[in-house]
């Protein structure tokens, strides 16, 4: 999809100017009552209705998710959710959430996975 117009821009995100703002914007986009974000040019795909408790749950904090996906493991590449590829294959993935946070938040949850995610959770911080 191509960048939207300034003007569609507006239409679809107002104005915002606070951190509730921004906020409110990208609960907007999980509803969803807009089809884009400053970072993300196309609605959810359906596959993100599995996982959107989660990702409301983050934009609640104030952690705008840019990217996510849930996890599949051995669907069918002609699944009409998760699919895609060459007929005959199979999609297998870890659930991943990619979102902006704020340092303080950063340094929490890097600290929860060092204590908690026992090697299960990766975490990528730039």
């Amino acid at each position: 999809m191509p960048c939207l117009q300034r003007s569609e821009a507006f239409d679809q995100w107002g104005h915002p100017k606070t951190v509730d703002d921004l906020t409110r914007l990208f609960l907007r986009h999980c509803i969803p009552k807009i089809a884009t974000t400053p970072f993300s040019s196309s609605p959810l795909y359906d596959e993100s209705s599995t996982i959107l408790t989660h990702l409301e749950r983050l934009t609640r904090k104030g952690w705008w998710t840019v990217g996510s996906q849930p996890t599949v493991d051995g669907v069918t590449s002609a699944d009409e959710v998760f699919g895609w590829g060459p007929r005959g294959g199979y999609v297998s993935r870890k659930r991943s959430f990619e979102f902006f946070a704020d340092k303080e938040d950063v340094e929490k949850i890097e600290k929860k996975v060092s204590q908690e995610g026992k090697g299960l959770v990766d975490l990528f911080c730039g």
